[in-house]
């Protein structure tokens, strides 16, 4: 019957309530095709980027989001390290600084 067809096409492909299985592994949760997004913006199953990412700092995990906290406390000294660098090359930036206004004084 074409009202099936069309009907089916429309729950399968289109249609914004129809519950879909949550993309991530491990997720058991069905949500609205059109709350996938929103539900995976707090899923915690997602995986997400470390905040210490090699983008910022060089950490290159990817995490599930429900386990943040537990990377964070077993990678404290590796993220440390990493804030480090970036740390001594602004500070040495800033002595640079105070060195060239220091010395531009002296000479008045």
């Amino acid at each position: 019957d074409e009202y099936q067809v069309i009907n089916s096409d429309h729950k399968n492909k289109e249609c914004p309530d129809y519950p879909l299985p949550c993309p991530n592994n491990g997720c058991e949760k069905k949500i609205k095709r059109c709350l996938v997004t929103q539900h995976r913006n707090t899923c915690p199953k997602e995986e997400v980027e470390c905040w210490y990412s090699y983008r910022k700092f060089g950490c290159q995990k990817m995490i599930k989001r429900e386990d943040v906290t537990q990377h964070y406390k077993k990678n404290l000294e590796e993220h440390c390290c990493l804030i480090m660098i970036p740390l001594i090359v602004i500070i040495s930036f800033l002595i640079l600084i105070l060195i060239s206004v220091t010395s531009l004084n002296l000479k008045k």
